[in-house]
């Protein structure tokens, strides 16, 4: 498999502040990457460096060997290779579901994967409420909704920021049954996640991040296998 993104000894600031420390790490192509780790260590601001986001000062960002650090995040979308879902979904409320896909799709390729049949066959409640404003929409139906705009733009990677932080129990096994097919689609994805629960059954790679540093890489049966190592680093069972 050849590889997407690699991160390689980033370190990455808000204004003065050092909050990533010679991060490295690597996604191949149809691989399921978990990005793990207590609140406030880093995970988003890995993402945020990838998109532009956030200022590298040191070490380098490549797309299939292309550097692309400190990129602007117009130039990371116009590429139209990475798609990026914040924690805070960023739907446009005023718009219906529909809409909000539409735009999604701005800067697809002609030749794409994913359009508004495919994405409904994936979110069939999307389809349903495809003219309801986003504004009406529960929070499970919202992040459905921000996960299938990112597919409009037919990326060669999704980058999620807890996908299922705040959802009811329910909500979040539909969101790992979309997720899991995403996988068998060969989407090769990022996830940012506080616990284990998608990395037991997604996750092909895992790596841990504390206090802005990479502190543990392996694949998912490694990891599982070693129950102290995943108290030690991330304080859960």
């Amino acid at each position: 498999m050849s590889k997407l993104i690699h991160l390689d000894k980033v370190n990455a600031y808000y204004g003065q502040a050092h909050i990533l420390h010679g991060v490295s790490l690597e996604v191949k192509e149809g691989e399921v990457v978990c990005l793990l780790g207590r609140n406030g260590v880093g995970k988003t601001t890995s993402l945020k460096s990838i998109m532009g986001l956030v200022n590298v000062k040191k070490g380098g960002i490549y797309f299939q060997q292309e550097e692309i650090t400190n990129h602007t995040p117009h130039d990371i979308f116009k590429k139209n290779a990475i798609g990026y879902v914040p924690e805070d979904r960023r739907i446009f409320a005023s718009l219906s579901v529909r809409e909000n896909l539409m735009i999604g799709q701005l800067n697809a390729p002609k030749n794409r994967r994913w359009d508004i049949n495919k994405v409904f066959e994936m979110f069939p409640v999307l389809k349903e409420k495809q003219n309801r404003s986003g504004a009406y929409l529960s929070g499970g139906e919202q992040q459905m909704l921000a996960i299938a705009r990112c597919l409009m733009g037919d990326p060669k990677i999704m980058m999620l920021d807890e996908p299922c932080e705040g959802l009811a129990p329910i909500v979040v096994q539909e969101l790992e049954e979309s997720i899991k097919k995403l996988h068998q689609e060969g989407m090769t994805m990022i996830l940012v996640e506080q616990s284990l629960r998608l990395a037991k059954t997604l996750g092909d790679r895992v790596y841990i991040m504390n206090k802005g540093e990479i502190t543990y890489s392996g694949d998912r049966e490694s990891l599982l296998n070693d129950s102290s190592l995943v108290s030690e680093l991330m304080g859960i069972g």
